[in-house]
């Protein structure tokens, strides 16, 4: 649903007791899905629902704000900042989301 957008859908999945903050077997939360796919609405709905790591990452060491740099999406990017992502973070790469 956070990959599609699907803002009514993630809704409805979190009043039906699905954790804001599950990741999948790459550790990839909804946020990450939401920021790569460039779904702005979905990324500030998740955040303003309480996910618990703005900086959470993935096996690769990519957070939301890699993600979203690495796709071009400046709308997302600037409003991660806003809520304090953090612009240093290292990937597996040793990159960090000016790099990628």
């Amino acid at each position: 649903a956070a990959a599609g957008g699907h803002l009514e859908i993630i809704e409805y999945l979190l009043q039906k007791g699905a954790h804001i903050d599950t990741t999948t077997w790459s550790k990839r939360t909804a946020l990450h899905e939401s920021s790569c796919k460039g779904h702005l609405n979905t990324v500030k709905h998740l955040i303003e629902k309480g996910i618990s790591n703005l900086n959470a990452a993935n096996i690769w060491g990519d957070t939301a704000l890699h993600n979203a740099a690495a796709q071009g999406h400046l709308d997302i990017v600037q409003y991660l900042l806003q809520k304090d992502a953090d612009p240093y973070a290292l990937n597996d790469d040793g990159k960090t989301p000016l790099d990628v």
